[in-house]
């Protein structure tokens, strides 16, 4: 058994050599409000935590740019997502892939039934 904080502590854990995420496995019992959905258990393997830099952002070239970007509604504007306020995490798949996870979600962390 290991508690949530620990496995979160584990999650954002580097190599002292690279300077990379380590990679963990996860069981995560996914939940929707908006929805009104949930309850299906998905399993990762060997993913690891997902930083800013794994995401391209592009940034406007101008203000004339940024306002018509804004009212076109671009998507190439990044957003802070507030990770900790909204008790989230992003993980990066073995295919690239960056999924959301809400950390509260986590049943399993390495193989260890997590505790809250």
């Amino acid at each position: 058994m290991i508690t949530l904080k620990e496995a979160l502590r584990q999650m954002e854990a580097t190599d002292l050599k690279t300077g990379k995420f380590i990679p963990f496995d996860l069981k995560y019992c996914q939940f929707s409000r908006m929805r009104a959905e949930g309850g299906k258990i998905i399993e990762y393997k060997h993913v690891v935590l997902s930083s800013d830099k794994d995401q391209p952002t592009e940034q406007p070239q101008s203000a004339d740019k940024a306002n018509l970007d804004v009212k076109q509604g671009a998507s190439n504007i990044s957003r802070n997502p507030y990770h900790r306020r909204n008790k989230t995490r992003n993980i990066k798949l073995l295919n690239g892939d960056i999924r959301k996870i809400r950390f509260r979600g986590i049943l399993e962390f390495n193989n260890q039934q997590v505790l809250y």
